[in-house]
């Protein structure tokens, strides 16, 4: 009797955390976007309900990829543009590993003022401290990347390091260097050069 006892009282405790299951809690304050299963439906553990969307003020996951990593750390006036307006951000955390998914680092950002619409997909910007030369102006030369300068009536070759095809290179020249953009795919270094004063 007493065994008999014992397993009804854990039969009767069984039951109760089968029925405390049942009782679907939201994780947050929210509004539910979307429904899976209808009122009665059978659902299994571990079945998708519904989605849910917060209604707390949202902040930006966004995944940056290695090359721009350091800029990112170095960077100021980040900035999430949706549908044509820039919301003002400010970096919560960026994750030094890698994601093994995306093979970028994961950045957490809030937004500094009014939020964009939750759900909204958009373009993450910021500043670079460093300056900058746009990949259009790259030429390379016996396998090395750089830009062509205008050095007198003489286009001279400065080398840069850490090109990528397609991306802004660093780059630290004078204020008054003159970089040539007109017909410098068919320059080399120590090539004559005509300078004509724009209109």
């Amino acid at each position: 009797m007493q065994a008999e006892a014992i397993n009804t009282k854990a039969g009767i405790e069984n039951a109760k955390i089968a029925v405390e299951k049942c009782n679907i809690k939201a994780p947050y304050d929210g509004y539910i976007s979307e429904r899976f299963i209808s009122k009665g439906e059978h659902a299994q553990p571990g079945t998708a309900v519904f989605q849910m969307i917060t209604s707390e003020q949202g902040r930006v996951d966004a995944h940056i990829n290695s090359f721009e990593y350091e800029s990112f750390l170095q960077g100021t006036d980040y900035q999430f543009v949706f549908n044509g307006i820039h919301y003002p951000l400010t970096v919560d955390t960026i994750l030094p590993v890698l994601d093994k998914n995306y093979r970028t680092h994961t950045a957490r950002l809030s937004f500094v003022d009014k939020p964009a619409p939750t759900g909204s997909h958009g373009e993450l910007k910021w500043r670079d401290r460093q300056l900058a030369l746009p990949s259009s102006l790259i030429v390379v030369r016996e396998q090395q990347a750089g830009v062509l300068v205008a050095n007198s009536n003489k286009a001279t070759f400065i080398p840069l390091d850490g090109y990528i095809e397609g991306h802004p290179v660093p780059a630290e020249l004078d204020a008054d260097t003159r970089i040539i953009s007109t017909g410098r795919h068919g320059l080399k270094h120590g090539d004559d050069i005509n300078i004509v004063s724009s209109p």
